[in-house]
């Protein structure tokens, strides 16, 4: 169904048809923006909220529709986190509009993240009148907390029964996008949260074409990775593209890519997958003049530089990638045993020479590693970031630093020297641990990935 413009027609048709896209199955009856919002005479009690957006750079939309007769209606924020709120002005809510607001808000947080990649944040916004005057301070309310709570069957049929919030908190809801940012579109509240230097990541699950891959990196990790070192229209480089997780990231926050990707096999799934999202909507956010542009080059990262030239490829602003981890995948089998038993890949190639994944002296590796990363200097703009997520490896009966040493070869690369900013530990607490030396000698289960970032100064 075609949302039905308002008399302003301030809506344009493409975020008519990104909101449509991200709401299916139900329908949208009418969209509205923050301009109409402010406007309207029945929204006045919001008016805080609205000034909020506008002093803080962001945009709102308000979406009402129709879901099985019943009228539902949802304010969306236009940020990199995107947050889905329920206002009130008193500290409880009629059940009915409770269950609305979570049935369709938790539809948009699974397309969101299933379509985009996107993470998205459902809150309850209580706004408290302070004083006589206009006044009024803002209290949130995850909605998790209030799901929590034990109800009545019987009281769920009455349409008069309310939800009393818990747990809230007395904050500013959202935080402040400044247009002086050279980096990226986040808020100082989205830019903190990224800057801890390790995170809980929990990614779908694997399905179709991804599960082909021996060692898939997940879209929403990258996402966040992406979305923080560029803005819109900005060029990314994988020079070990895999099955193209980091391409499709690219091409649904609307950035250009171009990803290199030894394995034929691969470079065939990557450009597969890219394929089917081409349909896509862009959220408000990322709708720039010109959508994203991406390029699947099947071809040796060794020869990144020649590609480059042949090509007439433009400089790059970010490259996030994940190399080989040296011979993990080869000496990984107990946690291959599924993928063997389902006739999977568990290695990159099996005799390709110029897979570094099939070096087999350590040393070499770095070097060569090292080598594909110089080339990746020499097309990154000044300032430019790269992050290389990687992993120590244990072989032999003991760990060899792989982590620290990639760190380590790329600062010290004497032609072309990398600046080590900082690291962000992705730590993996959903990773199934597996029985390793029990009853015989300690060996760990490594539920963790190193995130490098590294700048051109």
């Amino acid at each position: 169904m075609t949302a039905k413009l308002t008399s302003s027609e301030s809506i344009d048709k493409e975020t008519i048809k990104f909101f449509n896209f991200i709401v299916q199955p139900s329908s949208i009856h009418l969209i509205k923006s923050l301009d109409e919002l402010e406007a309207e005479d029945g929204d006045k009690w919001l008016v805080p909220l609205w000034n909020l957006s506008r002093k803080n750079n962001l945009e709102c939309f308000k979406l009402i529709g129709e879901n099985k007769g019943a009228l539902w209606y949802l304010y969306y924020l236009d940020l990199e986190t995107p947050i889905l709120f329920y206002p009130t002005i008193t500290k409880s809510i009629k059940y009915v509009d409770f269950k609305q607001f979570l049935l369709i808000g938790k539809t948009i947080k699974t397309n969101l993240l299933h379509n985009y990649s996107q993470e998205t944040e459902l809150i309850i916004i209580w706004l408290k009148k302070v004083g006589n005057a206009d006044n009024f301070t803002f209290h949130t309310f995850k909605v998790e907390d209030q799901q929590k709570k034990a109800t009545p069957s019987q009281s769920l049929t009455k349409r008069e029964a309310t939800l009393n919030l818990e747990k809230g908190r007395k904050r500013v809801p959202f935080g402040t996008r400044n247009r002086n940012n050279k980096l990226n579109l986040y808020t100082g509240r989205e830019w903190i949260k990224f800057s801890k230097s390790w995170f809980i990541h929990r990614p779908p699950s694997r399905k179709g074409t991804e599960i082909l891959h021996p060692a898939k990196f997940p879209e929403s990790m990258v996402r966040q990775f992406i979305t923080f070192f560029t803005k819109p229209g900005e060029m990314v480089l994988d020079p070990f593209l895999g099955s193209g997780s980091t391409l499709l990231t690219v091409k649904q926050s609307n950035r250009k890519g171009i990803g290199i990707e030894l394995s034929e096999k691969y470079a065939e799934i990557s450009k597969q997958r890219l394929t089917k999202i081409n349909v896509q909507a862009y959220p408000p956010l990322y709708q720039t003049k010109e959508q994203s542009y991406w390029e699947v080059i099947h071809g040796d990262s060794h020869n990144l530089l020649n590609i480059w030239k042949e090509n007439l490829f433009p400089q790059v602003d970010f490259c996030i990638t994940s190399p080989p981890y040296w011979n993990q995948l080869e000496r990984n089998e107990i946690r291959q045993k599924e993928r063997k038993k389902l006739g999977l890949d568990t290695k990159y190639s099996e005799i390709n020479s110029q897979d570094i994944g099939n070096v087999k002296d350590y040393d070499e590796f770095l070097s060569k590693q090292q080598e594909i990363f110089g080339q990746v200097h020499e097309v990154l703009r000044p300032k430019g970031y790269l992050v290389v997520i990687t992993n120590n490896v244990f072989f032999s009966g003991k760990v060899y630093p792989l982590a620290y040493d990639t760190a380590i070869s790329l600062t010290q690369d004497k032609i072309h020297p990398w600046v080590l900013k900082d690291e962000r530990i992705w730590l993996q607490d959903d990773k199934a641990l597996v029985a390793l030396g029990v009853n015989y000698a300690w060996v760990g289960n490594r539920c963790h990935q190193y995130c490098h970032i590294f700048r051109k100064e």
